[in-house]
């Protein structure tokens, strides 16, 4: 489901909605100036003219009265009525139609002033569409880019290293085997890399929906950090959890958020330097539940750009890593309606990303 082409549909059905409703109270204000001027202007000239014996009040009443008056006497006739009497009911019957255009002109005009609001808002819902296309053109050959740039270097190393041991180049026994762990290496790498780009494309892709039902978010939690606490082990990291006993519920996708908050925790794990503190904390605000992790390590310089493709901490492309895990965390996030942000710093830690999550 796409919540964004979802949200404009919303959003213009607002607007039609406002629209129409304040078109209808302009054309209906109109109306009324309309008519009290008529009865003040034409009505004591009519009553002149025809001698109606009607009050110059204004009342439905007295319109259906006077108008079928000056009907029926202009267009049946009632019998010899003499020069005056034809020129009188003449010129009270082009007074009603005058009158009746006025009525209908407000109807009119509005009508054309809210077809064209629609058709101005339909140009600027078209224009943007055609501009968001475009920067997803533009967006997509910019990943096109960086997956070439990203696969060209170890597929260069690899074939470098087999043409070396095809033509027996190397004939030391413990350099052949780092060329052959080397081409291990280079190989997974590009694995990961493929493997990552398919998870990304797919969570992008329209297809693509999440299946939501009760979630201990506790236990989701513990049992991420449980799973990676050795990989932080190996890199003397400290990892705080602060998880309340109390049971916190929200409704998500258990497969995709443990993969976000795998994700985020990888992310903190591989990306900071040894002896980084890191912090996993869940806490009850306002009705809402925020999901932190967070570490003192480095800054990221790259703030909020960092949930873009191929976007990384460093600015540069030196890094490890593919530049699209929190591109796949931001999509699975706001798949759930839920939000994630960067916050720089973070209480007593340099950085932390927060999920908000509506409790249940």
């Amino acid at each position: 489901m796409d919540w964004g082409i979802d949200l404009k549909r919303d959003n213009l059905k607002r607007y039609l909605i406002r629209q129409f409703c304040l078109t209808i109270v302009l054309v209906v204000l109109a109306e009324v100036v309309i008519m009290e001027l008529e009865i003040l202007v034409f009505g004591p000239f009519l009553k002149y003219l025809l001698q109606i014996p009607f009050t110059q009040s204004f009342s439905l009443g007295t319109w259906l009265a006077w108008i079928t008056y000056i009907f029926r006497n202009f267009l049946l006739g009632t019998g010899q009525i003499g020069l005056w009497g034809l020129l009188s009911q003449s010129f009270s019957f082009l007074f009603v139609v005058l009158m009746v255009a006025l009525i209908l002109l407000p109807v009119v005009i509005g009508s054309i002033v809210f077809a064209s609001g629609v058709e101005r808002k339909m140009t600027k819902i078209q224009k943007e569409q055609e501009e968001k296309q475009m920067e997803t053109i533009k967006k997509r050959n910019q990943m096109l880019s960086n997956v070439a740039h990203d696969l060209r270097t170890p597929i260069t190393s690899i074939q470098g290293m087999s043409q070396a041991l095809k033509d027996n180049m190397i004939s030391d026994s413990d350099t052949k085997k780092e060329y052959i762990q080397s081409i291990y290496n280079q190989s997974k790498k590009m694995s990961d890399l493929i493997s990552v780009l398919f998870e990304y494309t797919k969570v992008d892709s329209i297809g693509f929906s999440i299946h939501r039902q009760k979630v201990d978010i506790n236990e989701m939690l513990m049992r991420e950090a449980a799973n990676l606490y050795p990989d932080a082990e190996k890199r003397q990291m400290e990892m705080e959890i602060d998880i309340p006993e109390t049971v916190c519920t929200i409704y998500a996708d258990e497969t995709q958020m443990s993969r976000v908050i795998a994700n985020l925790l990888i992310n903190a794990i591989r990306h900071n330097e040894e002896g980084t503190t890191i912090k996993v904390q869940l806490k009850e605000i306002a009705g809402a539940i925020q999901i932190i992790i967070a570490d003192n390590g480095v800054e990221l310089h790259q703030g909020q750009a960092l949930f873009e493709p191929f976007v990384r901490g460093d600015a540069s492309r030196k890094s490890e890593g593919s530049g699209l895990g929190l591109s796949i965390v931001k999509r699975i996030v706001e798949l759930h309606q839920y939000t994630i942000q960067l916050k720089q710093p973070y209480e007593t830690y340099t950085k932390a990303f927060v999920i908000t999550c509506d409790k249940i």
